[in-house]
């Protein structure tokens, strides 16, 4: 794919759209995203499900390596709960790629509630699968770099 915008459109389909996340914005080795607080994303003291949280982060942090042309897979996450979530509306996520090597993308991500507090953060490596899926309908979800 070429366009930034055709690549949102074609990775946020199944699980992504299920629970209502958007990637808001993306450029080279960055990228943006959000979540509307619904009641079945609560847990019962009324935050946001941790799970959905790291979900988030992974989301938009694998979302910022496919700006660089990476097909990822998350190898491992490590996330820091800094706040509690109680009557947050929208949670952001910012992630910047920090490291990206031949096979592996070290990613940087940081979670903010609806007044641009930080509530987490943490970084993920992902592996790029672009070699090896044979699949070409699933390389074509990735974001074509310039030559």
């Amino acid at each position: 794919m070429n366009d930034i915008n055709e690549l949102i459109k074609a990775t946020t389909v199944g699980f992504i759209d299920y629970t209502g996340m958007k990637v808001t914005k993306a450029g080279e080795g960055h990228a943006e995203g959000e979540i509307e607080i619904q009641p079945h994303h609560l847990n019962p003291a009324g935050a946001l499900h941790g799970g959905l949280i790291f979900s988030l982060m992974d989301t938009i942090g694998g979302f910022a390596t496919r700006t660089l042309g990476v097909l990822p897979t998350t190898l491992c996450s490590n996330i820091n709960y800094l706040r509690p979530t109680m009557g947050t509306k929208v949670l952001k996520a910012k992630a910047d790629v920090i490291k990206r090597g031949k096979n592996i993308s070290v990613v940087r991500i940081d979670l903010l509630n609806d007044q641009d507090v930080l509530v987490a953060s943490g970084a993920s490596n992902y592996s790029d699968l672009s070699g090896r899926v044979k699949d070409e309908s699933i390389k074509d979800l990735r974001l074509e770099q310039p030559e």
